[in-house]
């Protein structure tokens, strides 16, 4: 499936995304895995970030960019 994925400050819209791009990928698991290895800037706080991933113009997964928030 091809999916594209924006990180983001907490609760902020896919527009304010620090980091975007597209992924081909068998399940959302790989994405998730794949994305929080994605680096973020500088001075940016991992625990206060999200993943964003939409399928076809719909969200299909939004959560927490650290692993630690699963």
């Amino acid at each position: 499936m091809v999916l594209t994925y924006w990180i983001v400050r907490r609760d902020a819209p896919a527009s304010d995304a620090l980091v975007s791009g597209h992924l081909y990928v068998t399940n959302i698991e790989a994405a998730i895995q794949h994305v929080r290895a994605v680096p973020v800037p500088d001075g940016t706080a991992s625990s206060d970030l999200e993943i964003i991933l939409h399928r076809r113009g719909h969200e299909i997964w939004r959560g927490p960019y650290d692993a630690a928030g699963d």
